[in-house]
């Protein structure tokens, strides 16, 4: 499934908050990520040479109350294999 992915800079447990967002905010969210908000901030900030940055992630809990870490390992080798077939395919790279 392809969609808008919306991002924070806190982590999400309470569900009233997933629901704003779902209903006030923006509709066809699929997912509401909350860790590469920082990443992007600090890499978009940072003094030259300035970093490229690229993230990607798998899911592994639905931000409620059950939040776990029953998926993450699973979820980060998932993500840990996406990049590596895109860096293998699309990235370019100097020699």
């Amino acid at each position: 499934m392809i969609g808008p992915v919306v991002s924070g800079a806190s982590v999400v447990t309470d569900p009233e908050i997933v629901k704003d967002v779902l209903e006030n905010q923006h509709r066809e969210v699929l997912a509401i990520e909350m860790e590469i908000y920082g990443m992007y901030y600090a890499a978009s900030w940072a003094i030259n040479p300035r970093p490229k940055f690229i993230a990607l992630k798998a899911v592994s809990d639905f931000a409620d109350s059950n939040k776990g870490d029953k998926y993450h390992k699973y979820a980060s080798y998932t993500s840990a294999k996406v990049f590596e077939i895109l860096a293998k395919q699309y990235f370019e790279y100097e020699e």
